[in-house]
């Protein structure tokens, strides 16, 4: 499995975790100053990788809840940390897509759920959940969908999360519309409407959020965000571009 939640650099830039799914679930975690080995974390039952603060990182948890791993200095496992179950993966699971806050993590549920996650020290806590979708809106069968749906600019915090009409299990089904939310209000600010479907975003971190958006014809679009305006058009970005990460 490849992706920007399956190896994380821990914010001290020194330890690489990197996400295992065979035999088990595990991370491994790599001394990159030292380029040594550390040792393997079991992780049974969860998955991704959310970074946070120095030396630690979060998991999403097949019960429902998340998990903390904590490191000491020398990248060995400290200490370990769970929520309470806060969602159901029968009910309304979330994706396995998670977007950085000012703050925290946010997590996005297939029904339209948003949760707000944050760790201090070794707590966690997560919001009661904010809906992306009202009742007409429900009412229309808008939900969230994609590969790469959600991206946040934490400068502003505000989120932007890739929408199409659908029934249950349509969540990788691309946007036709892409939702833009204040995080802190948890309310809908803009609403964009797509000249053809999305199905990955990113969202830059500069003063102003610029948007990069996959195209259907393999084109990278450069946006900015607010104006919903085009700047440029990246072409021929590679073969089936499946991934946008920030660096």
């Amino acid at each position: 499995m490849i992706g920007d939640f399956n190896i994380q650099l821990m914010g001290n830039g020194r330890h690489l975790a990197v996400y295992n799914y065979s035999p088990a679930q595990s991370v491994s975690i790599i001394d990159v100053e030292t380029r040594q080995f550390v040792g393997e974390i079991s992780t049974p039952g969860c998955g991704m990788m959310m970074s946070v603060n120095d030396a630690s990182f979060l998991m999403v948890c097949g019960d429902g809840s998340v998990q903390l791993i904590q490191l000491a200095d020398d990248g060995t496992e400290s200490n370990r940390a769970r929520s309470e179950h806060f969602f159901s993966v029968q009910e309304d699971a979330v994706f396995d897509r998670a977007a950085r806050t000012r703050d925290g993590w946010l997590l996005v549920s297939h029904g339209g759920l948003a949760y707000d996650v944050r760790v201090d020290n070794a707590t966690i806590s997560v919001s009661e959940p904010w809906r992306l979708v009202n009742d007409a809106d429900r009412a229309e069968l808008w939900r969230p969908g994609g590969y790469g749906l959600l991206s946040v600019h934490r400068g502003s915090n505000i989120a932007f999360v890739l929408m199409h009409q659908g029934e249950v299990d349509t969540h990788h089904e691309a946007g036709s519309e892409l939702w833009i939310f204040d995080i802190d209000k948890h309310k809908r600010v803009m609403r964009w409407v797509l000249d053809e479907p999305w199905s990955n975003i990113l969202v830059l971190q500069g003063e102003r959020p610029t948007l990069i958006a996959d195209a259907a014809d393999g084109n990278l679009q450069i946006y900015d965000a607010l104006q919903q305006r085009l700047l440029r058009t990246i072409v021929d970005a590679g073969s089936g571009v499946s991934l946008l990460q920030e660096f």
